[in-house]
């Protein structure tokens, strides 16, 4: 399965036994910082779910990810990259 809609090679972390650990993330440290950095928006009992996974970008694959909104409540982007790698520019616009 794709990770999302708009890529073809990454990975669910889910489907590759990781989805305790990352309930973990998210009860530990992701809902609560979620919850006091947008306490209008997060409360006590959203982001009780998790998708997550990984997108491998490469020139024979996945090259971009198109402008989008995501449609959850709280999302967390980690770059993955090796020291001395560029790429990977996360933007944020306005909605």
């Amino acid at each position: 399965r794709r990770p999302n809609g708009m890529n073809r090679y990454g990975v669910i972390l889910d489907q590759v036994g990781m989805e305790s650990a990352l309930a973990g993330l998210v009860a530990a440290f992701v809902r609560p910082l979620a919850g006091m950095l947008f306490p209008e928006l997060v409360g006590a009992d959203d982001a009780e779910e998790h998708y997550a996974f990984t997108v491998r970008y490469e020139a024979s694959g996945d090259t971009e990810l198109a402008k989008h909104g995501d449609a959850s409540v709280a999302t967390l982007n980690l770059c993955l990259g090796r020291g001395g790698w560029e790429g990977g520019a996360l933007r944020f616009f306005e909605s």
